[in-house]
């Protein structure tokens, strides 16, 4: 694995770096390495699971592909390698398989990467967001390093019925099971679970939607990621108006639920949740593929 693209953004006192890497096979996938000044980790390495998706969710850019190629346990530790040459590894800093691909379709690899990278950083958590793999959930509560993850489920939608329009993957993997697994996993590492919940206009920022978040969230220990949709392309959702997403966090104040309201940064440059520059890459034009290193500096 190398880098063949580097791109960053300032926004304020946070930072993104877009990477682009090119695979001994010529295969091309995308990561990020994020500074969210606000966030007590502040460093995120975000490294993707596979190339490719097949869990065919409508609301994000991933290229979708029904048989993705995985990555190798060598190419996620050389991306982890690289990308940690770009930030401050005297705190705690964080990776997470938040990027292209589901990581539970992948433990072999990932959770070996894991296992290496928790015993030799002390000072490293580790981020997974899943469709909602309850196997994989299940696996992952019995990891001697599962106290340093933080885990969160791609909800977006409840019930079951509506989460369907926006997420077919509900058909093969019910999130009513995740959600079992995932109490479990929060009483048995101590921490809460994130359910990761993106409002669109006129789907789900009603005030009934909001309502029905709360009753599940009750249901086990959930935080409640309240997320503003990052639009991409072919996609008939809109994000939520802002008054909205406001009224929708409200609801879940007044029924006690622990939430907080999260903006991706790195939007501009492609790094924001969802996103994705694969499908705009022109394949056939070697400058486009192939474009030289940009430096990176702050």
């Amino acid at each position: 694995m190398r880098i063949i693209k580097e791109e960053k953004i300032e926004e304020g006192a946070s930072r993104a770096i877009y990477l682009l890497w090119k695979a001994q096979d010529n295969s091309l996938v995308e990561s990020s390495v994020l500074y969210i000044h606000e966030r007590p980790i502040q460093w995120v390495i975000c490294l993707p699971s596979s190339l490719g998706c097949q869990m065919g969710c409508s609301i994000c850019a991933i290229p979708k592909k029904m048989n993705p190629r995985n990555l190798s346990f060598s190419e996620l530790n050389k991306m982890f390698s690289l990308s940690l040459e770009l930030i401050d590894t005297s705190g705690q800093f964080q990776v997470s398989f938040m990027g292209q691909g589901e990581p539970f379709l992948n433990i072999g690899n990932i959770f070996q990467f894991c296992s290496l990278a928790c015993s030799q950083y002390h000072n490293l958590m580790i981020g997974f967001s899943t469709v909602g793999i309850a196997n994989g959930i299940r696996e992952l509560s019995f990891k001697d390093w599962a106290s340093k993850v933080k885990l969160q489920i791609s909800l977006h939608a409840w019930p079951p019925s509506k989460r369907i329009k926006i997420i077919p993957a509900e058909k093969k993997y019910p999130i009513k099971h995740s959600i079992d697994e995932s109490i479990l996993f929060a009483k048995k590492v101590g921490k809460k679970v994130f359910l990761s919940y993106a409002v669109f206009q006129d789907f789900n920022d009603s005030e009934s939607d909001a309502f029905k978040i709360a009753r599940l969230a009750l249901s086990g220990s959930f935080c409640i990621k309240v997320c503003e949709f990052n639009p991409v392309p072919c996609c008939k959702y809109k994000p939520s108006y802002d008054e909205n997403i406001i009224k929708f966090c409200k609801i879940l104040q007044s029924e006690g639920i622990d939430y907080y309201r999260f903006r991706s940064i790195g939007t501009s440059i492609g790094v924001g949740c969802g996103q994705t520059r694969m499908e705009r890459i022109d394949f056939s034009d070697p400058q486009s593929q192939f474009p030289s290193k940009i430096k990176i500096s702050f």
